[in-house]
């Protein structure tokens, strides 16, 4: 199948859709252009809806005013800190682990996955597409720590493989192989 380009459709422009060689798609009640987009339709490209940020739901929320804390800059104490200016909201590891712990969420807590990935960017990037591909937090989780054969060299758990760069790209990989099916 060609390019698919769904289109943002105003009524007064039927006309110039039509001509440009776009057309109505019944199913999905949206006008859609196959192949290029003609430059006086590009103005008309309709955005991809807004996908949720899962990874940065698990930072720490800061308990007096909820707002979303980061871990300090100081080597010598190192905490999490609130990112309000207003706000003097403060945590320590420790105590983030062990409100963590009570949650029993299945996941280890934000503190430890700061210390341990060796790519953090990449770490956070592929939680992402883990989540947004199995389309529930909860499934995504037990995905993560479900021993795999071939990630055994890594870490058997998709979660452990992805401490380590090597383990991102087969755990990448993985769920590129996945999605396809």
């Amino acid at each position: 199948m060609k390019n698919r380009t769904q289109l943002q459709f105003i009524h007064s422009y039927e006309n110039l859709f039509e001509a440009h060689g776009a057309y109505f798609d019944h199913s999905q009640q949206e006008w859609f252009i196959d192949g290029e987009v003609p430059g006086p339709l590009i103005s008309f490209i309709a955005a991809k809806p807004r996908q949720r940020d899962y990874v940065k739901e698990q930072f720490q929320k800061c308990s007096i005013c909820n707002s979303q804390m980061h871990l300090s800059n100081s080597k010598a104490n190192l905490e999490w800190v609130c990112s309000s200016i207003r706000c003097n909201g403060k945590r320590s590891l420790e105590a983030a682990d062990r409100l963590n712990s009570q949650k029993k969420s299945g996941w280890q807590s934000q503190s430890s996955y700061q210390q341990n990935f060796e790519d953090r960017e990449r770490a956070k990037r592929l939680l992402g597409r883990i989540v947004q591909h199995f389309r529930d937090i909860d499934n995504a989780k037990r995905w993560l720590n479900i021993p795999l054969v071939c990630l055994r060299p890594f870490g058997d758990t998709p979660l452990n493989a992805m401490t380590k760069i090597d383990g991102c790209a087969v755990v990448e990989v993985l769920l590129d192989s996945i999605a396809n099916k």
